[in-house]
């Protein structure tokens, strides 16, 4: 979790009208099968800005070259 939130740090000092200071965050430690559940229930709840109107905060690509992996099929 730390990784990720400083990974969206610097864009947010780049900002000129936000201030990092102004960020917090609390975090619930659970089963990695309550997770999509409790990020739907935060984002339909809160509908926070960088989810409805910020462009750039995404979710992360989950894996190398995700995009361009090769295609294999059975032989």
């Amino acid at each position: 979790m730390r990784d990720r939130l400083r990974q969206h740090a610097a864009p947010i000092e780049q900002a000129h009208n936000l201030e990092l200071q102004d960020f917090y965050y609390r975090c619930l430690m659970v089963d990695d099968i309550w997770i999509p559940l409790g990020e739907n229930m935060l984002i339909e709840t809160f509908k926070p800005i960088w989810n409805t109107v910020v462009d750039g905060f995404g979710n992360k690509d989950p894996g190398n070259r995700r995009a361009t992996q090769y295609q294999f099929t059975a032989r």
